[in-house]
């Protein structure tokens, strides 16, 4: 019997969507906020979900909600443009090149629920996080030259658009001993599929087109898992496991021009494919030490960004990370608790001496919080307080200019030369001045980035 209420209940996870996300940021409620992340060996209540689903065999049976945002101060600041590097129709871009970060004030709400399943053995969780600027939020960026013709900035490849996205998750767990507990779960994201028809009556005249789109939604799955193991009362270990996910949209845009239906390329067929949101595989290892009035803990985890793709589905090519982090937590009396954490997370970005502009510092984390439980109308509460600091360790990137630039192919990591050097005038370039390296790549000839990110939050769980 628990083993069946343990498969409908993974069945029931597959459904659940969720985004590379503000969890793995600042975490998953209040208290994992107030201590740093840390929660592989620690998390015991809907947090569990998120960062080891196999405490939530620990979690009382409640429903919470919360408030959480974060203020952000970082920047990146372009190095001034020297000259004879633009192209002939550079001048004539959408937007100016100028600088980036400072996202302002980011904010969401989590709604969380836990409970038994059958038996005392198996529980399950559930948390939503609701962001502000709504539900299946995208914005692409391209990571090279190409971004000139659109915003023409940089942005923070791993901490701006992950903040905006909405989460669900779900985990279940099974106690199979007194000092052995197992969790899974499924993490799903959109996988979006767009057909778009474009015909053109009159090509002399674009502007006047008729357009269909044809929109499919899809979801994928990946699995998250851990282990909660319990030699002593006074020492737990915990193990985790998330595997990779990213929010995709596949499709492809058929052009039709009138006059040109006897051409060879007729419909002009354009493939889609933009890969944004994207998490990577990654292993948690935790310790937590419990004394009479206080818990310490500590974890690792090893993250597998060498996976990480870029918005075209290519590998970004970027370094596996190890991070570290610690918490503590104090029961001033019975019901309060103080905590505190750190953390360090090295940049899985190397410099950005090339072509492309993935921007990403060395982070220092520093947390507070504290944490009450209170009777109302004979039933309990608890309510909890968390503030994160993350100072970004100043970067500064400056490009390299290649010996002799070659073009702008897929194979090239170089800054690439958007104006071959050529002898004959087109209606795009001139032959004067295109001698050399021309581009117009918003990151050259380099740019700086830090700043600091200042998060807070509270929730309240009702326990019955």
């Amino acid at each position: 019997m628990r083993m069946g209420a343990l498969a409908l209940g993974l069945g029931l996870a597959a459904a659940t969507p969720a985004r590379a996300n503000v969890f793995e940021v600042f975490g998953a409620n209040e208290r994992a906020r107030a201590m740093a992340g840390a929660m592989t060996a620690t998390a015991s209540d809907v947090a569990a979900v998120w960062h080891n689903p196999a405490g939530l065999s620990l979690a009382e049976p409640g429903i919470s909600l919360g408030l959480g945002g974060a203020f952000d101060r970082t920047s990146i600041l372009m190095a001034p443009r020297p000259k004879g590097y633009d192209p002939p129709d550079y001048a004539l871009r959408l937007n100016e090149r100028r600088d980036g970060g400072n996202q302002g004030q980011i904010f969401g709400f989590t709604l969380g629920l836990t409970l038994k399943l059958l038996s005392e053995d198996v529980r399950a969780g559930v948390l939503i996080y609701f962001p502000s600027v709504g539900f299946a939020h995208a914005d692409a960026q391209m990571p090279d030259e190409r971004q000139q013709f659109f915003a023409n900035q940089l942005r923070f490849e791993l901490l701006d658009e992950r903040l905006k996205s909405e989460v669900i998750a779900l985990g279940l767990s099974y106690r199979l001993s007194d000092w052995l507990a197992l969790g899974l779960g499924l993490k799903t994201l959109q996988v979006a599929n767009n057909t778009t028809s474009v015909y053109t009556p009159n090509a002399a005249d674009p502007g006047r087109s008729y357009l269909l789109t044809k929109l499919e939604q899809n979801t994928d799955t990946a699995l998250v898992a851990g282990a909660m193991i319990q030699p002593w009362d006074f020492l737990r270990l915990g193990l985790s496991f998330h595997d990779e996910i990213a929010f995709v949209v596949r499709g492809k845009s058929l052009i039709q021009i009138r006059g040109q239906e006897n051409e060879d390329d007729y419909p002009v067929t354009q493939p889609i494919e933009q890969v944004q949101h994207g998490s990577v595989p990654r292993f948690g290892f935790g310790a937590a030490y419990t004394g009479t009035a206080w818990t310490a803990t500590f974890e690792g985890r090893w993250e597998l960004w060498s996976r990480y793709l870029g918005p075209d589905g290519e590998l970004a090519r970027f370094d596996d990370t190890y991070s570290l982090a610690g918490g503590f937590e104090y029961q001033l009396r019975p019901g309060t608790w103080l905590r505190s954490g750190m953390a360090w997370h090295p940049s899985p970005v190397p410099d950005q001496t090339g072509r492309t502009n993935y921007v990403d510092n060395d982070r220092i984390v520093a947390a507070l919080g504290a944490g009450n439980e209170f009777k109302l109308w004979e039933n309990r509460f608890q309510v909890d307080l968390g503030v994160q600091m993350h100072a970004l360790l100043a970067r500064q990137t400056t490009k390299s200019l290649p010996k002799r630039a070659g073009a702008c192919t897929v194979d090239n990591r170089a800054l690439c030369d958007e104006v071959p050097d050529t002898k004959v005038d087109t209606p795009v370039q001139s032959a004067a001045g295109t001698t050399g390296l021309q581009t117009g790549n918003p990151g050259f000839p380099g740019f700086s980035s830090g700043g600091y990110m200042l998060s807070a939050g509270v929730d309240v769980r009702w326990l019955f």
